[in-house]
């Protein structure tokens, strides 16, 4: 069920959100949908949903799974035309008329004013035979578009199994920044040879998605029982980044602090164990 969070509804049935049931490709920043309006005829790929759950809803009718990816157990789904299927659940539009305006609303989010002649004949016709006024598509564009320098909207999609919600994720364009960062083992043993783990590091926003277009330079310092595996500043790309850690041939705990300006530290812990000598 997709629902922009600027518009009321009740939250309370919503869990706290679940990386390893939902997630979605994109950050629904105004950048990746520049040129949504043609998304298709250009290749672009529309946002995904990665779930792990039954059904996905959105105003308009159920999200369809992905038929490309139909060998896995949970296909992504394709997150589509969302803002005719607001415009109708949201303003009482027929079918027809929201898929018009919705044609106008991301014609001017990519061409401005400059719109091509079969954008520029629906908005001329909503206009004359609907009653639509520059001030009305305004306020359309600034609810479910907002483009470049308007109102953010921000999109909760929630993920249905047996019946209930058992996922809810947040996307808009954040305003916080902060890293993520996991390690595939916290224990690591030191033998005949050095023992190694593997650590991920994100930039995410405050609703935990990737921030792709931050490309700052992170920095790694390690102590303690382990050592860095290659260079000590390492930058981001596409909001992501990963180094390796070795044992150094001492039992005890090793520590591993990644830092980033504009977010906070983070400091990781490894119990490293000495392999008893046979």
């Amino acid at each position: 069920m997709i629902k922009p969070i600027d518009v009321p509804f009740e939250p309370e049935d919503a869990p706290a959100a679940s990386a390893t049931e939902l997630d979605i490709s994109c950050e629904f920043d105004a950048a990746e949908f520049e040129e949504l309006p043609h998304e298709l005829e250009s290749g672009n790929a529309p946002p995904l949903l990665r779930p792990a759950c039954e059904e996905f809803f959105a105003p308009g009718g159920p999200l369809k799974q992905a038929a490309e990816y139909g060998g896995l157990a949970h296909p992504p789904v394709l997150i589509g035309d969302t803002v005719s299927a607001l415009l109708q659940s949201q303003e009482g539009m027929s079918r027809h008329t929201a898929a018009m305006v919705r044609d106008v609303l991301l014609g001017v989010a990519s061409f401005g004013s400059d719109l091509p002649l079969s954008v520029l004949a629906k908005a001329v016709y909503l206009m004359v035979c609907k009653g639509f006024s520059r001030e009305e598509g305004v306020r359309l564009y600034n609810n479910y578009v907002a483009g470049w320098g308007g109102q953010v909207v921000r999109w909760r999609f929630d993920a249905v199994k047996d019946g209930k919600v058992t996922a809810s994720v947040v996307r808009c364009p954040g305003e916080q920044l902060a890293l993520e960062v996991k390690a595939d083992t916290g224990s690591l043993t030191d033998g005949p040879c050095w023992d190694m783990a593997t650590v991920r590091i994100r930039a995410v926003d405050e609703f935990g998605a990737v921030r792709t277009y931050c490309s700052r330079s992170l920095t790694l310092q390690a102590g303690g029982a382990v050592e860095l595996v290659g260079p000590a500043a390492v930058p981001l790309c596409g909001g992501m980044a990963g180094c390796y850690l070795r044992t150094r041939g001492e039992a005890g705990e090793g520590r591993l602090t990644v830092a980033m300006e504009g977010a906070q530290p983070v400091t990781l812990t490894f119990r490293v164990a000495k392999q008893e000598e046979e």
